[in-house]
């Protein structure tokens, strides 16, 4: 966005638009006396202008009305809220685990710990339940090559060497 900018220099620019938009009525009606046959129809003063272009801008089919800030509001939130749920959803625990990273195996049952660089992924992130009741249960297992070989191991079972 744009810098704010106060009300000061707020009334300044509307006074000016006034002004421009004054001069341009006068020269539209300078024009249109010039042109005109009739003399008795011409406005021959600024009120009668200004009804004059009133009565135009209410016949004229192109015209609409001004929107309010809050109706403006109420549409951009609504644009907001359709472009959010067509975003498809990303959701699940993210590792910091890439391929090629040397980690650390941690193994249950035996107190010795071995590295291993990781070679592949396999994701299944399956959930439990809908809306925000819904439990995320995250199987992503890491193809480990290590000196014992290639093995399968679940994503929290490594940590990453630095």
């Amino acid at each position: 966005m744009g810098r704010k900018i106060n009300r000061k220099e707020l009334s300044k620019i509307k006074a000016k638009l006034r002004e421009q938009n004054a001069v341009e009525l006068e020269q539209q009606l300078q024009n249109q006396t010039i042109t005109e046959d009739n003399p008795d129809n011409t406005p021959k003063t600024l009120n009668d202008i200004k009804k004059a272009i009133r009565e135009e801008a209410k016949n004229s089919p192109d015209s609409q009305p001004a929107i309010s800030k809050s109706v403006q509001i109420k549409n951009a939130k609504k644009k907001a809220r359709e472009q959010m749920s067509s975003e498809p959803k990303t959701r699940g625990i993210k590792w910091n685990h890439k391929i090629g990273d040397l980690v650390l195996i941690s193994h249950r049952n035996v107190s010795e710990q071995s590295y291993g660089i990781i070679v592949s992924e396999d994701v299944d992130e399956s959930y439990n339940g809908t809306g925000s009741h819904a439990v995320h249960y995250d199987r992503t297992l890491f193809l480990v090559m290590s000196p014992s070989g290639n093995h399968w191991h679940y994503a929290k079972s490594l940590a990453v060497c630095k």
